[in-house]
């Protein structure tokens, strides 16, 4: 990997991963686990990029594991992120029969 890709893993290990998962054992990783993060972060302030950029690397390593049988599959694969925030949303203009009809 470029050292600007490596810096941007190590960033987001040492951030996000870590304390979210550093205490668990690569057995405690299952789907339901790391959706249960993923879903906590519908409230946090990050860019939807960001959560992109922290489940690729999250599944990254466990892709790994996986490769190398510490894992029997790759727990991210099937997890969602939550859905983007949009501001807030407009409601359409319209018009009434009545200024249709002047």
């Amino acid at each position: 990997m470029a050292n600007t890709t490596q810096d941007r893993y190590k960033g987001v290990i040492k951030n996000y991963l870590v304390p979210a998962f550093g205490e668990l054992c690569l057995r405690d990783l299952s789907r339901l686990t790391i959706q249960r993060y993923f879903a906590k972060m519908a409230s946090s302030p990050l860019a939807h990029e960001s959560e992109d950029k922290i489940k690729d690397v999250l599944s990254s390593i466990l892709g790994s594991a996986a490769e190398f049988e510490l894992l029997a599959k790759n727990p991210v694969v099937s997890v969602r992120l939550p859905a983007r925030r949009t501001g807030r949303k407009r409601t359409k203009p319209h018009t009434t029969p009545e200024r249709v009809a002047r």
